[in-house]
């Protein structure tokens, strides 16, 4: 993601590619709730009901979670629900965090990302700022935080978020080049368009000695046809229906005007010719 201060570009600028089992039941990106409205898309898995992985709600605030490739516990609590329950709370951003890293241990690992747009931060150069926070949580070990108030942040489901896959790294730079030249209003249509074709590239960035240590910790092979296929931005391995099934892209202007735009693989999958899906939403934030 980008976070801009300058007024004649974008507040916020996010590019988004949920991996996940073409046959986990999800339903499509809506805008939701009631007193506190928020667009996103669901998990209908039965007993993950209402879950999600990334959401932004009217009042200012944007969540974003983020599984690690870790070994996981079979009876520990669904993830899916941090997101949800931030969009429609009422706590800030570190009181949310706060609770979470109390009750880490009760999930399998994450990343989990929370953004503030509405500048209640503030800079000791009394600029207006704003809040992003990332929690890092994995078995038998203290959750890590991060902050940040402006530039580029990203993630991958990596155990380090200072270590990253090497597809990140490589993604970041992309992106960051296709904000410099297209990260204003005015430029929208090309700015999607090419944040699209950069979420669905699927170059093998290897060799990747972060995401192999990872692999071989969790017993699967890194000489496998997986393993190549996972060091790609875009994920697409139908031999297990796995893979990038999602990509959002989320743009807020500097007076709350929120673009969520939404690119989804359909079920079932034709693994010759995939098609997708495209939705298109918007709503002012109360900034």
């Amino acid at each position: 993601m980008h976070l801009g201060q300058s007024t004649d570009g974008y507040r916020l600028i996010l590019a988004n590619n949920r991996d996940e089992l073409w046959d986990r039941p999800t339903d499509t990106a809506a805008i939701r709730g009631t007193a506190r409205r928020w667009i996103g898309g669901i998990d209908v898995e039965p007993g993950k009901e209402g879950g999600t992985w990334l959401g932004v709600s009217e009042n200012g605030q944007l969540a974003i979670l983020l599984n690690i490739l870790e070994v996981q516990k079979p009876d520990a609590k669904g993830r899916g629900f941090f997101v949800p329950n931030f969009l429609t709370g009422e706590k800030t951003v570190d009181e949310y965090l706060a609770d979470v890293a109390t009750e880490h241990d009760l999930y399998n690992p994450f990343h989990l990302i929370l953004v503030d747009l509405r500048y209640r931060q503030f800079t000791n150069q009394h600029k207006p700022t704003l809040c992003v926070k990332t929690i890092t949580c994995s078995h038998n070990t203290e959750p890590i935080t991060h902050s940040y108030s402006d530039g580029y942040v990203s993630c991958d489901n990596s155990r380090d978020i200072t270590k990253p896959w090497k597809k990140r790294s490589v993604g970041e730079k992309q992106f960051s080049d296709i904000v410099a030249a297209y990260g204003s209003p005015e430029h929208k249509a090309d700015l999607v368009e090419r944040l699209m074709g950069l979420m669905n590239d699927r170059v093998r960035h290897l060799p990747d000695l972060v995401l192999a240590e990872q692999f071989a910790a969790v017993g699967r092979s890194t000489e496998s046809e997986f393993f190549k296929q996972r060091a790609a931005v875009s994920v697409f391995s139908p031999e297990v229906k796995y893979g990038t099934r999602t990509n959002t892209i989320i743009l807020v202007d500097h007076t709350g005007n929120c673009s969520y735009i939404e690119r989804t693989l359909k079920m079932p999958v034709s693994v010759d010719k995939p098609d997708y899906s495209v939705v298109e939403l918007s709503f002012k934030i109360k900034v």
